[in-house]
């Protein structure tokens, strides 16, 4: 089972001030002075059950969520997530009931909820990242939520509804923390797929990165391009120019390893002289490269 490479939990700071006045008795707690998170749940909560019909209801449900939810000793507990869930469906129903007053999070407290709900309610959480990719398409919210919706795919072995929802991820900028999580993951689905020349553009788009989160992906990246290179050229086709068609987008220290785990996997399948096509096309002689460890674990993942 490929890991879950998502950090779901977006959490939005609740501004406390440093200094205020004397505020009136049923000021909501946004405006007043809390020294610390649980002091701070305790005025939400205390704001929420003495004022239920009041118009800030929805932004003090949510900003109660966002704090439950919010690193304190540790992880939030379990019992902290369970009311963060139903301070977030009673944001959502007071919001859509009129009491709204302030709160301008809609597609926030959808992807809290998905968050919320992803082990106990994987349905409820799909609905509510589906509510995130409607209400705030093309933002980072909606490329999380994708990625999250990639993910039940995934373990509902939906490969093709799996690859769309990374592609939709990883479309809306590049600069986001979540892209190359996205990209690895729409070439992974493409090839469970069977999608072999589509799985191929994006692992070597990830591949041709020097950043940190595309560096911790790429030797994975490499096996599974090695069998789309392979599954692509079937018995007939020409191993050594697919290679060939790729090597010009990688970076030069990746080309020889992937020459060396495609000729790795010929080996394995009995296919020597196709393997020794690859390496004389890449210039290389027969040998164990520094590829070769990725390429074993690239199998097992892949069941090769």
């Amino acid at each position: 089972m490929l890991p879950l490479l998502l950090a779901f939990c977006l959490v939005l700071p609740v501004q406390r001030t440093e200094a205020a006045e004397t505020p009136a008795a049923d000021a909501p707690p946004d405006v007043v002075e809390a020294p610390d998170r649980a002091e701070a749940i305790a005025r939400f909560q205390k704001f929420i059950e003495e004022h239920p019909d009041r118009p800030e209801i929805a932004a003090a449900r949510f900003r109660l969520a966002a704090l439950l939810l919010e690193d304190g000793e540790g992880p939030p507990s379990a019992e902290e997530r369970a009311e963060a869930t139903r301070q977030l469906e009673g944001a959502l129903a007071d919001a859509a009931a009129g009491r709204a007053e302030g709160f301008a999070q809609g597609a926030e407290a959808w992807y809290l909820l998905g968050a919320c709900r992803q082990e106990s309610d994987p349905a409820g959480a799909a609905a509510a990242w589906e509510q995130v990719v409607a209400l705030a398409p093309g933002t980072p919210l909606a490329a999380s939520a994708n990625l999250g919706l990639g993910q039940f795919a995934l373990e509902a072995e939906d490969w093709a509804g799996a690859a769309s929802r990374f592609d939709a991820a990883r479309g809306i900028d590049r600069a986001l923390p979540t892209w190359s999580q996205a990209t690895y993951l729409c070439g992974w689905s493409r090839y469970r797929a069977q999608d072999y020349p589509g799985a191929i553009a994006p692992l070597v788009e990830l591949l041709g990165q020097d950043d940190t989160a595309a560096a911790a992906l790429q030797p994975e990246a490499l096996a599974t391009l090695a069998f789309a290179l392979v599954d692509a050229a079937g018995e007939g086709g020409s191993v050594a120019g697919g290679v060939g068609e790729v090597l010009p987008g990688l970076p030069e220290a990746r080309r020889g390893e992937l020459i060396e785990q495609v000729a790795a996997l010929l080996e394995q399948l009995g296919r020597f002289d196709e393997a020794g096509d690859v390496r004389k096309a890449g210039g290389r002689r027969r040998g164990r490269g520094r590829g070769q460890g990725s390429f074993d674990r690239g199998a097992q993942q892949l069941g090769g």
